[in-house]
């Protein structure tokens, strides 16, 4: 027999056991068509609170990865502009595209989180939409930008 050091422990296993039971049961073809039928008819009843929750979610993760990589501030590095719809992540190297085909991911939350997953690594920063397009800009000028193949006609001629 199981013996638990508190009743919590038996608790849990017993939960343990029931949500295996449930995900099989609902793995199941058999059940398909049932568990699609609710499922469907969860998302048109609550439709509105989930997309709530993941807006909130999804701000939430966002705030906290843009605080990291502002240097403790939810703020761009470079001018304090702190309004969190003009704030972005900058890759400090701009290599963003590249890293972007890597992961597979177009951005937004998915690339929030994949930061978070792994424990936030360098070479990242938290600049307002206006840096960013700067940045970007000298880049381009100076030629440096693999992006913008018509930035050498654009090019001041030295």
């Amino acid at each position: 027999p199981y013996l638990a050091k508190s009743a919590s422990h038996i608790v849990s296993a017993a939960q343990g056991v029931a949500n295996a039971y449930h995900r099989r049961w609902r793995l199941d073809p058999k059940n398909r068509a049932k568990v699609l039928r609710w499922s469907r008819r969860y998302f048109l009843t609550y439709r509105q609170a989930m997309y709530k929750r993941h807006w909130a979610y999804t701000r939430k993760i966002k705030a906290e990865v843009l605080t990291y990589y502002g240097r403790g501030q939810l703020a761009c590095v470079k001018c304090r502009f702190s309004n969190v719809l003009g704030l972005c992540i900058d890759h400090v190297r701009g290599n963003g595209r590249a890293q972007r085909r890597r992961l597979r991911t177009k951005g937004g939350h998915h690339f929030y989180l994949w930061l978070r997953r792994h424990k936030y690594p360098p070479g990242y920063q938290t600049l307002c939409a206006n840096c960013n397009a700067i940045k970007q800009a000298l880049r381009v000028m100076k030629g440096v930008s693999p992006e913008c193949r018509i930035s050498k006609r654009l090019r001041p001629q030295a």
